[in-house]
């Protein structure tokens, strides 16, 4: 089953939207993962006046990541490639990070959120407010679910909830 396509903060000021395409890789990219942490980068561009990012793309995890049960470290091979090739053919670019964690809730951890600040304070980034996304199987091992955040500088986490139709 797929999940809500938009997520909005409280204060208005940020959102995410990703297909139901990018929602099917992201799944297949978890279920691939079974018991093992795994991850990605977000790719998109921004809507609405800029305070709404599309999602375009969700990458699988670069040949060079590590992962654990318990740990999930990114790679970068091939990804500059990538980003390059997005740019040129549809003005995509970096929104954020995702990752699977195998456990019933979508929780970041401590050095998830460590990550999104060296982020968010990288101008080799060039995203002063990196998303973050979540995904676990939940407690019945059918349903994705998700915590999405949005990660400035300095500043705690800010959640997206997700938007019901």
């Amino acid at each position: 089953m797929l999940f809500p396509h938009d997520y909005r903060s409280e204060c208005g000021k940020f959102g995410l939207r990703i297909s139901e395409k990018q929602q099917v890789a992201l799944i297949s990219f978890c279920q691939q993962a079974g018991g093992i942490e795994t991850g990605g980068i977000l790719l998109g561009r921004y809507i609405e006046a800029d305070s709404c990012a599309l999602v375009t793309s969700v990458t699988g995890p670069p040949r060079d990541s590590k992962r654990t049960r318990f740990t999930f470290q990114r790679g970068v091979h091939g990804l500059q490639r990538l980003l390059d090739q997005l740019w040129r053919r549809n003005k995509a670019y970096y929104l954020g990070e995702w990752h699977y964690h195998p456990a019933p809730a979508p929780t970041a951890s401590a050095q998830d959120n460590a990550q999104m600040q060296e982020i968010a304070g990288s101008e080799k980034y060039g995203c002063p407010e990196p998303l973050l996304l979540i995904a676990s199987w939940g407690d019945n091992s059918k349903d994705l679910r998700l915590s999405v955040s949005v990660h400035r500088s300095n500043h705690l986490p800010l959640p997206l909830k997700a938007e019901i139709d």
